[in-house]
């Protein structure tokens, strides 16, 4: 996933699946995942991300709420490339003894889940005529009988920062500055991202040093911005598409 960011394959992309859990009448009861990572909107149509080889499954921590996954597909374990999701809610009863069990590789921190709840708010429809992954896409207020085109209400990714450990002080670069921070907080101990917490555990400590002098030197990546389509042109491309809309049910 960090080379995916670094390469700015996920500038442009967008989320593309909002799953609910089910009850025993397939009635859906609460938001379950939030995906992306598998396509991006850019210049005149919808591409696939590219992606780097399957990477080997590493399931070792439990699919609970602000959780952050690989996705997979029906081919195995090992299957995971660019597509990753928000757990919604704790999942562990599922995703933990699915296919090998669904690998989390991070989690969303401070009050980022704030944002992905709105996310995960916005109705979800089913547009699989265009694509067979969109039976679940989320878009932020679509009317399909409004003025504005599906396209400008696509959940849009249009930046994306990796930030490295060792920067303690959050100014793009590993440096002396990062000690500093470190000295100054030491012993603080809040939200993952306090000043002065190198290594992102929540605690300003030794292990803080350890990873400033890790990343002497290291600069996070910060993705070139590409230009946003003109509307006209999007039109042209979506009008041969064959679009179709239809709102999917939700409780």
């Amino acid at each position: 996933i960090r080379n995916y960011g670094k390469d700015s394959e996920y500038v442009k992309s967008f989320y593309h699946r909002m799953d609910w859990r089910t009850d025993e009448f397939g009635e859906p009861v609460a938001p379950c995942v939030l995906q992306g990572g598998g396509f991006n909107y850019e210049t005149v149509a919808i591409h696939d991300v590219p992606t780097d080889p399957p990477v080997q499954n590493e399931f070792n921590v439990s699919n609970t709420y602000g959780t952050i996954d690989m996705a997979k597909t029906a081919e195995g374990p090992d299957s995971a490339t660019s597509q990753f999701f928000f757990n919604l809610g704790d999942n562990s009863a599922n995703l933990d003894n699915q296919n090998g069990g669904i690998t989390v590789f991070g989690e969303v921190i401070g009050t980022g889940m704030d944002v992905v709840n709105l996310l995960a708010a916005q109705q979800v429809w089913d547009a699989s005529s265009t694509h067979s992954a969109f039976n679940e896409i989320p878009l932020i207020e679509y009317d399909p009988d409004g003025a504005i085109p599906w396209w400008e209400t696509l959940e849009m990714v249009y930046a994306v920062t990796v930030v490295i450990q060792g920067d303690a002080n959050g100014d793009g670069v590993v440096s002396a500055g990062d000690y500093a921070a470190v000295q100054a907080n030491f012993g603080s101990t809040g939200d993952v991202g306090i000043p002065g917490d190198a290594n992102f555990d929540g605690v300003v400590s030794a292990g803080d040093y350890a990873a400033v002098q890790a990343n002497f030197g290291n600069i996070t990546t910060i993705p070139v911005m590409t230009p946003t389509p003109e509307p006209a042109t999007i039109f042209a491309m979506a009008c041969g598409a064959a679009v179709v809309f239809r709102k999917r049910r939700r409780g």
